[in-house]
Order: C-alpha cells, then sequence, then structure tokens
C-alpha cells in the first residue's frame, strides 16, 4: 500500500491505496508527527478526526509502501522531517493537482438533484480537497492517471 502527501502552509492532504483509494485525510500542517507516528506504526486510527474518505486502517507489521511528496508550499520541510523518522519519500509534480482532486471528488461523489445538470466546472465539492489532490500525486508517482 502506498502513500502521498499534499503539503500546504495551514493544511496537508493525505492518501493511502493500492489499486483504489482506502483512505485519505486533511491534516493541519503542524501535526506531521501524528502522521509519522501513524507511517511508523501502520495504525491509522489516530488520523480518524481528520477522516474524508474510507476507514483509518491498521496495517499488520507496519506500512511499508511507498511514499510521495508534492513538490510544492512545505514539500522540502516534509519531506526533511519523513526522512528524519527513516521514511524514503520521492517528490511528485504538483501542476493541476487541485483540478484534477475537484474531478476525482464528483466521481466519488457524484452531483445530486439540480446539480447533476451543472457542467461539473461551475461546481465545487463543498469541502476541501487535499486528501484527493495527495491520492492524484500517488498515481501521478506511480505513473498512472487520476
Amino acid at each position: 500500500m502506498d502513500g502521498a502527501l499534499d503539503p500546504g502552509r495551514s493544511k496537508m492532504g493525505f492518501a493511502l491505496g493500492e489499486r483504489e483509494l482506502v483512505f485519505s485525510a486533511v491534516l493541519p500542517a503542524d501535526r506531521d508527527d501524528l502522521l509519522t507516528e501513524a507511517l511508523r506504526t501502520g495504525d491509522f486510527r489516530p488520523l480518524a478526526p481528520y477522516a474524508r474518505e474510507g476507514t483509518p486502517p491498521v496495517l499488520e507489521g507496519g506500512w511499508d509502501g511507498s511514499l510521495f511528496v508534492g513538490d510544492g508550499t512545505g514539500s522540502r520541510e516534509l519531506k526533511a522531517a519523513l526522512e528524519g523518522a527513516g521514511f524514503s519519500c520521492r517528490l511528485v509534480e504538483e501542476r493541476d493537482s487541485t483540478l484534477l482532486a475537484r474531478a476525482v471528488y464528483f466521481r466519488l461523489h457524484p452531483p445530486r438533484g439540480w446539480r447533476r445538470l451543472l457542467p461539473l466546472s461551475l461546481l465545487t465539492p463543498p469541502r476541501p480537497v487535499d486528501d484527493l489532490a495527495a491520492w492524484v500525486l500517488l498515481l501521478r508517482g506511480r505513473g498512472e492517471d487520476a
């Protein structure tokens, strides 16, 4: 199972998955310690208050997948913190990841009622999509399309 982070000034998106998105969260930017501990133990339940998609998994034997970090704001500091904790990270280009994350949101949560008549480009997700931007980065890091 692989993971990805979309760092920012005030918050960071996190996504975890294999073929499909398993779990995602949007955490405050200063909670990289909580994320580092979850990665180290494989127990993502402490991230439950920040969950956006899926249920936080508990991975037997800890987490051992690839970790991708978006190359935008705050990426160097986050990458350094994760590598300092013993994780190997790879920077991934963030260009257009938020735009693609909006499309992912509407694939996961199709508009209902009269909103389904509007073009998706006119709709705004009702929540931050930093976690889905992280999912886009994970797919990009693997060489897959979002």
